[in-house]
């Protein structure tokens, strides 16, 4: 009786072991890569995340919303892709969700909110590069994709025009200006806009550091009414004259109506 019931047992668990193959294998496309059962994936767990977070504002569903798309697209971090892009896009995209559970423990916190949005910027950015490859459609609820898609487009075109900023703010001159007898000095600090955009304001703060790259001295400086293409003087006053290098790197901006 006991032997029939192994038996039994073991046919089962093979069966059960070849449906699993049949399955996990039958999501791969024919060339064996994963790149449009990762789409199918995406699709599913965004539709599975909006029919939670649409209808209630809470920790819990936040959770569960978070944790349905996971769920979905999990596994396909560890999939091989033809496409080598679209792998890092939906890479970037599951480290997103993964950083959005872990904002999760910092709820009620005062930078809640900020860190729950630099995790949404990261997800939303990354959600365009994958559009970008391959477009996404989803069965329901298109506003809430092209919502996703918007903040993305505004996070990546942000994070474009820094790099030219700090492109920018690595070229300008600074010169020292030595016509007065003061334990410091000014200098001047010769910029030139080519960012292709026009700014109302623009701040940023200048390291001055000595020989060993010690910071001796910072300073506050900022351009106003900064056209594309102009070129300005700033000349901040530096307490100490002992500097040999110095670096800007950008505080705000804000863009010319």
């Amino acid at each position: 009786m006991r032997s029939k019931i192994l038996k039994s047992l073991a046919v089962i668990t093979c069966f059960a072991m070849t449906i699993l193959v049949l399955v996990g294998c039958s999501k791969a496309d024919k060339d064996g890569y994963y790149d449009n059962a990762f789409m199918t994936a995406l699709e599913k767990g965004l539709v599975a995340r909006w029919k939670i977070s649409d209808k209630e504002d809470s920790k819990s569903s936040y959770k569960k919303a978070v944790q349905a798309e996971l769920d979905s697209v999990e596994e396909y971090q560890d999939k091989k892709f033809k496409n080598t892009q679209l792998k890092a896009a939906a890479l970037d995209y599951i480290n997103g969700l993964k950083e959005q559970k872990s904002v999760l423990k910092y709820w009620g916190a005062d930078d809640f909110d900020e860190r729950w949005s630099a995790a949404y910027d990261k997800r939303t950015a990354a959600l365009v590069a994958i559009n970008k490859i391959h477009k996404i459609k989803v069965s329901e609820k298109q506003d809430n994709l092209s919502e996703l898609l918007g903040n993305g487009k505004s996070v990546n075109e942000k994070e474009n025009l820094k790099k030219k900023i700090d492109a920018m703010l690595a070229k300008a001159k600074v010169e020292r200006d030595d016509s007065e007898d003061l334990d410091g000095e000014y200098v001047n600090i010769i910029i030139k806009n080519n960012t292709g955009k026009d700014y109302s304001f623009l701040t940023a703060t200048v390291k001055f550091k000595d020989k060993d790259g010690v910071v001796v001295d910072s300073q506050d400086v900022t351009a106003e009414g900064l056209a594309d293409g102009e070129t300005t003087r700033l000349r901040p006053y530096v307490e100490t004259k002992d500097w040999e290098t110095y670096q800007l790197v950008l505080n705000s901006y804000e863009l010319k109506k």
